[in-house]
């Protein structure tokens, strides 16, 4: 067993996962992002108990998206009121025909503990976190999975001929926080590796939709762009929404309808308050309303409209219950999926099992991803296990590694990267060009597009479709300046694998480029992506250091130690570094662990 392999399997039997076999591609990230080519950013909402709540105005009945999270649909707009509790989100699915496949992104409720362990075929490809790995570290509720296996309008797709990589099974594709962008900005800003007190405040995700436009396109081998990016324009425009609310919402007393938790709202401009109107009420789905607010109530739901060529005759939903909905009975689960199946009926589409989810679990929110190879896409949109600290990119922290600390070492507030941020040029044209079409550029550079004739424009995205990320917006002619700063904040709100870009009116001549933004090999030591590197940092690397090297970490010489000793320190990290006892003090309790380190071959 290599070294790398004995160090991935302490870090497995640490999260609490079996030791597989484990392969080391190439490809494995010790950089941002975490996932080879992350998911569309999603709108959601957070729970009343979430700690969120009250900052900067949040409510639990407001629509929320990265960065902050930052308020994207408010409460008001779609006439609730702050004590309501928004529960279930979507956007018409679009065209569906019978036999399209997709698999289904859901959050769990804050008491659910997953089914089984990560499928082992994922583990050895380094993307070790499911929904019983998260919730086993007390992180789960404020996460985004995904099915490992794909659904069409049948349900589960059976594995006939048996050429599936993964089992039933769900893995990690959107952390709560703190995982280079491939998060949510939730609380607690910890990385999915991290172990959460159960006393500790946490957020918890109520109800999830795509950002983009759900109207068509597959990923993974479909129309979907490099970064997952659905057709529909800039994300942040809000569009027409379905939308429910947890029973017992005041709100529910004052919208259309009998009072209801199963009942489901629809508001066609969500920009501005007013116009909400009833969709689809409990009994239409085959569910129970009560007067007393004891009925049903849906926790998430999907909504496929259908129509003359959509491949179905009328709306469609798919939708899963609250624990203690009446209709749940003793059969099903809050766990399963069901489907209305037209004159008040419904039927279960999919069981908890086939989620990875146990029957005592619950969903609370969830969309659909359409997906023509589901392998592809697990394998591209499941976060990965990083080696944070790997300066050297070898995959294993030795004493190269262990040295360079003290050279990215920046201190709290100031950035790791000495060079500062560079400009590179692009020349828009002549003719239908980008010169230099493909850029490879490092996290903090800024690239200026000057256009040398026209009209042409620079849009974000791949195939004509554009991913929201940037744009110069309508086309102009030469002389016109475009930038855009490839920077922390711009990485932590677009994170992707590489930045395609193209010209809406030369697409048909193949006029696009594309941006590759590597990280700042100091990078690897902001263990909390703040931009910098300081003690903090020093801490969290020190401890892993430990656990994968099996020996400790100190690049410091007798005399650097003694110099901190006496208040002269030769580093601004020395003072870090000498704290042998991690009491936050230099002083003659941390001589003796420091002999003791030099005594042990240090």
């Amino acid at each position: 067993m290599t070294s790398v392999t004995q160090s991935l399997t302490r870090v497995f039997r640490s999260l609490g996962i079996a030791a597989f076999a484990i392969v080391i591609p190439a490809s494995f990230a010790f950089g941002q992002p975490h996932a080879d080519v992350p998911l569309d950013p999603v709108q959601y909402s957070i729970d009343t108990p979430s700690p969120t709540v009250g900052v900067a105005g949040i409510t639990p009945a407001d629509v929320l998206a990265k960065p902050g999270p930052s308020i994207v649909i408010p409460a008001i707009s779609l006439g609730l009121t702050p004590l309501d509790e928004l529960d279930g989100l979507s956007v018409d699915a679009g065209e569906f025909l019978p036999g399209d496949p997709f698999v289904i992104v859901f959050s769990v409720s804050r008491s659910s503990t997953g089914l089984t362990m990560p499928d082992a075929a994922l583990v050895a490809q380094n993307r070790p976190f499911n929904v019983f790995n998260q919730a086993g570290l007390n992180q789960a509720m404020g996460d985004l999975f995904m099915t490992t296996r794909d659904f069409d309008a049948g349900g589960l797709i059976p594995d006939t001929g048996g050429g599936r990589t993964f089992s039933t099974n769900n893995t990690l594709v959107i952390n709560q926080g703190d995982t280079g962008g491939v998060d949510m900005d939730l609380k607690p800003e910890k990385a999915p590796t991290k172990a959460q007190l159960s006393g500790t405040m946490k957020d918890g995700v109520d109800a999830v939709v795509s950002a983009s436009s759900a109207s068509a396109g597959a990923r993974a081998g479909g129309a979907r762009g490099p970064g997952g990016t659905l057709p529909g324009g800039d994300p942040t425009i809000p569009r027409p929404v379905f939308f429910s609310l947890r029973r017992g919402s005041p709100s529910l007393f004052t919208l259309p309808g009998v009072p209801s938790g199963a009942n489901i709202f629809f508001d066609a401009a969500p920009e501005q308050p007013g116009g909400e109107t009833l969709f689809i009420n409990a009994d239409q789905l085959g569910l129970i309303a009560t007067p007393d607010g004891a009925g049903d109530d849906i926790s998430g739901f999907t909504v496929f409209l259908g129509g003359p060529g959509r491949g179905v005759t009328g709306p469609v939903v798919l939708f899963s219950l609250s624990p203690g909905s009446p209709s749940l009975g003793s059969t099903f689960s809050p766990a399963d999926i069901f489907v209305s199946t037209g004159g008040g009926a419904f039927s279960r589409f999919a069981m908890a099992d086939q989620l990875g989810l146990a029957t005592t679990d619950a969903i609370t929110g969830f969309t659909i991803l359409k997906s023509s190879n589901v392998d592809q896409l697990v394998l591209d949109s499941a976060i990965q296990l990083r080696i944070p600290g790997d300066f050297d990119g070898d995959h294993q922290l030795t004493s190269t590694d262990c040295e360079a600390f003290v050279g990215c070492y920046s201190g709290d507030g100031t950035s790791y990267d000495d060079d500062g941020s560079v400009t590179h040029s692009v020349d828009v044209g002549p003719g239908a060009i980008f010169d230099p079409a493909n850029l490879t550029i490092q996290a903090g550079d800024t690239v200026t597009w000057t256009w040398i004739d026209g009209p042409h424009n620079v849009v974000s995205g791949s195939s004509g479709v554009a991913d929201g990320a940037f744009s110069s917006g309508p086309p102009t002619g030469a002389g016109s300046v475009f930038s855009v700063s490839f920077d922390a904040a711009f990485l932590n709100t677009y994170p992707k694998a590489s930045y395609p870009y193209f010209s809406e009116p030369d697409i048909a001549v193949g006029m696009q480029g594309s941006i590759v933004v590597e990280p700042h090999p100091c990078a690897t030591f902001d263990q909390d992506f703040d931009g910098d590197v300081d003690c903090d940092d020093w801490k969290e690397f020190r401890s892993l250091y430990l656990q994968l090297n099996g020996s400790i970490c100190i690049p410091l010489t007798t005399e650097e130690f003694v110099a901190v000793l006496l208040c002269q320190p030769l580093h601004p990290a020395h003072p870090c570094i000498a704290d042998m006892n991690n009491d936050g003090l230099n002083d003659g309790r941390d001589i003796h662990p420091f002999v003791q380190y030099l005594l042990n071959g240090g």
